[in-house]
């Protein structure tokens, strides 16, 4: 099987006319290519990661972080002049940081250093208390976990869009809702509070139920989303078949590089704190929660007032 696939590539090769060498150098283009994406959910986050950027680049971070409280008043030019660089390598920087410009670099960097203002950092989101901890110490670390969790998501989270969501499923007929483990706890109490307000959901945890719920999905209703990662075996096919028949998709996800967030029509990204070492899903789903108690509530305040 395997002799058989490298023939067949060998064979488009030809037909295409493209050498070994071409194809080594394309191979190593593309590795370079995937090394220098980003995919950091912040500009804080992203000017912390040497790999990404050229030993000219990342002499600017280092004058932007020695100088980070008077960044944002600058001028790309007031700035290039600082650095001794040019106006073209502040725009690479900026791009590199999935900023189209530094205007949008400005806005993100005065965004995050006012939401770092309320936030303490002391919580491992991964293991929020120690194992060798006693009983009471226990309630004040989870407590500790609830409020930063809280107020991180809050100063992070795009209101506009959680505001967009609430209007997508007040005006949606059915709202079929997609999450899998701990996420479909959280999901499913969603659509037991829309419920007590007479709006209709329906919930997917099977794969078997996955393709029925998408199959009779109409465009005149929504769909929901609820995953961290963004990545579960149901979540491209499904995906594929809702943009399909022209359903609106909203997404909550920690993962912008995830085709769940990529493919939405409305997409709600927390902070992404947790690690394949957490001993929990806590930050995740207290997040979560946030954000989908809040949009209930926008839609209890907007059906409440429709029925008036």
């Amino acid at each position: 099987m395997v002799m058989r696939i490298i023939k067949m590539i060998i064979l488009y090769l030809r037909r295409c006319k493209i050498s070994e060498r071409q194809l080594a150098e394309l191979i190593i283009f593309r590795r370079k290519e995937m090394k220098s994406r980003n995919v950091h959910d912040s500009v804080l986050e992203s000017m912390k990661d040497r790999a990404l950027f050229t030993d000219t680049e990342w002499s600017v971070l280092q004058y932007i972080n020695e100088h980070m409280t008077d960044v944002p008043f600058m001028t790309i030019r007031t700035l290039a002049e600082a650095s001794y660089i040019s106006n073209g390598t502040i725009i690479r920087i900026c791009r590199k940081m999935n900023c189209s410009g530094f205007s949008e670099f400005k806005q993100k960097l005065i965004k995050e250093l006012e939401a770092e203002k309320y936030i303490k950092n002391t919580v491992n989101f991964d293991v929020p208390f120690s194992t060798d901890a006693n009983d009471l110490s226990i309630f004040k670390d989870m407590a500790s976990l609830y409020k930063e969790t809280v107020d991180l998501v809050q100063k992070n989270l795009d209101h506009a869009r959680a505001i967009e969501a609430a209007n997508l499923i007040v005006r949606s007929d059915l709202v079929y809702m997609y999450a899998v483990g701990d996420s479909a706890i959280t999901a499913e109490a969603f659509a037991n509070r829309l419920a007590m307000l007479g709006k209709m959901s329906q919930f997917a945890m099977l794969r078997s139920q996955h393709r029925a719920l998408t199959e009779i999905a109409e465009k005149k209703d929504c769909a929901l989303f609820v995953s961290y990662s963004g990545k579960w075996p149901m979540v491209n096919e499904s995906l594929t078949r809702l943009k399909e028949k022209k359903v609106p998709i909203i997404a909550l996800t920690g993962n912008r590089e995830s085709e769940l967030y990529k493919k939405a029509d409305v997409r709600i990204l927390i902070p992404s704190k947790e690690t394949d070492n957490k001993v929990s899903t806590f930050y995740s789903q207290i997040a979560f929660m946030f954000i989908l108690n809040s949009i209930y509530s926008l839609v209890y305040m907007k059906t409440k007032s429709k029925q008036k």
